[in-house]
């Protein structure tokens, strides 16, 4: 028992509760292992738990930045919305700000225009929940007083932008780190507006995350800023709305195209009316040549009867509560070969919070649903084998057991995995030459013969083989127990 203790480094209760602490995929909590417990199955799991606490949070990380891009992709949709409604330049500002803070994530945007007489720069148009932050907000463009320093003053007389990616320690903002620290934010930025060529104006994004701006971020931005110089200088003369037009065309154009290539579609529609717009892109995705789908009514229709009700639940648990909704469903069996949509977006609210208009994305999943559906199918199959089936890494350490390897051999799942192969390819003995063997050729064959922990004997043919990726290296070792 001494040994038995020693190796798996703490009592069993605890090593069963560790195990279902894993397999419901909480890996946040830390589990300390002390000296004497080196090198035992304590270890070895609280080892795994590391890697898989590392690998979640990679995938959260990479989901928010996802989730950032697919929101400023909303918001240059919306932008150039924006662009094509309003009447004059203060109108279109305001409604940028709007854009940038309710589709683009931010928590603060403004724009600032240098008002005259002097060099101080005034706020003209701005939304989000810091507003609070303006109020008697010192910022200029003269060079020469540190107010004149910014993001604000820097964009608006180097004619770039000026990224900050750690609002609390950048130099830049160093006159604003405590009015900065009331409002928590953790990156910022400003970019410069123009008309006629002339900066004319900075548009201040404001968020909390630090190293906010990516390479990816930075362009949709850059993007925006762009379409919105083409319709300040639309709204400023007829023949530059005429170029304006124009750019926006191809901007537009260029995001289609965009769409084409990542099969992702845009919709929105109003909740009122029913009325909406998906683009052509997204109606491809449902079978249906551009300019098909008018409204609510005629989408839903498409959409498979058995998953509308987990679509109406995402209504009733997410958008009426002010949160985004992400939904995966079918369309109708009638439409063609099945199909599997990913569905994405947000509602606008009215002053009083009502939902009034659904914006979002469509994308394409059928191939993961299938992929999903073919590994199902396979951890099935190798569940029900008769034989056994055990897969290891190249250092001959087991990785996947199925119940009749556990059977033949008499051992738990959990007291295989991540031990030598060769314990049970040779009963024992040294695997070094097996695997060299398997090296030299990529397959061997041997008859085991053996004893189970309970003395029973048995006999097995075993074929082992190593499996190799699309260049040719090889990945991992499976073996096969009749």
């Amino acid at each position: 028992r001494w040994q038995l203790g020693r190796l798996l480094g703490t009592s069993v209760p605890e090593l069963h509760r560790f195990l279902e602490r894993l397999g419901r995929g909480d890996v946040a909590a830390d589990t300390p292992v002390a000296e004497h417990q080196k090198n035992s199955v304590l270890d070895w799991l609280a080892r795994t738990r590391l890697g898989l606490a590392r690998i979640d949070s990679e995938r959260v990380q990479a989901q928010g930045r996802q989730q950032r891009l697919q929101q400023l992709y909303t918001a240059l949709v919306q932008c150039n919305q924006a662009i094509a409604r309003c009447s004059d330049a203060d109108e279109l500002l305001t409604q940028i700000c709007r854009v940038v803070v309710e589709h683009g994530g931010m928590r603060l945007a403004w724009v600032g225009r240098v008002m005259p007489p002097g060099q101080r720069v005034s706020p003209v148009a701005w939304f989000g929940e810091g507003t609070d932050y303006l109020r008697g907000l010192q910022v200029s463009v003269d060079d020469a007083i540190a107010s004149g320093q910014g993001q604000t003053g820097l964009a608006y007389r180097t004619d770039q932008a000026v990224w900050v990616q750690d609002f609390a320690n950048s130099p830049v903002t160093r006159p604003w780190h405590e009015r900065g620290a009331q409002f928590g934010w953790g990156s910022s930025a400003g970019i410069p507006l123009h008309q006629g060529g002339v900066v004319c104006g900075v548009l201040n994004v404001y968020t909390d995350l630090t190293q906010a701006f990516d390479d990816d971020v930075r362009h949709l931005l850059l993007e925006m800023t762009a379409d919105i110089d083409y319709a300040l200088n639309n709204l400023a003369r007829e023949a530059q709305r005429q170029q304006a037009q124009a750019a926006l065309r191809e901007s537009q154009s260029r995001f289609l195209l965009a769409q084409e290539a990542a099969h992702l579609g845009v919709w929105e529609f109003d909740l009122a009316t029913g009325a909406g717009y998906w683009s052509p892109e997204c109606e491809r995705l449902y079978r249906l040549a551009p300019g098909t789908l008018k409204n609510n009514k005629d989408w839903r229709a498409l959409v498979h009867p058995a998953d509308l009700a987990v679509i109406d639940a995402q209504w009733a648990q997410r958008v009426m509560k002010g949160q985004g909704f992400e939904v995966e469903y079918r369309l109708r069996p009638d439409t063609g070969p099945e199909r599997w949509l990913l569905s994405k977006g947000q509602a606008q609210y009215g002053s009083e919070g009502q939902p009034l208009r659904l914006a979002g994305i469509n994308m394409d999943i059928t191939a993961r649903k299938q992929a999903q559906a073919v590994l199902q199918i396979k951890d099935a199959a190798l569940d029900a084998s008769l034989s056994g089936v055990a897969m290891a890494d190249l250092q001959g350490r087991l990785t996947y057991v199925n119940p009749a390897f556990c059977r033949l051999f008499g051992v738990a799942p959990e007291a295989a995995l991540g031990q030598p192969a060769a314990a049970y390819w040779r009963a024992g003995k040294d695997g070094a030459d097996l695997l060299q063997t398997l090296s030299r050729r990529g397959h061997t064959s041997e008859v085991l013969q053996g004893q189970r922990a309970n003395g029973e004997h048995y006999v097995a043919m075993m074929a082992v083989t190593q499996v190799l990726d699309h260049t040719g290296m090889p990945l991992c070792l499976v073996s096969a127990f009749t």
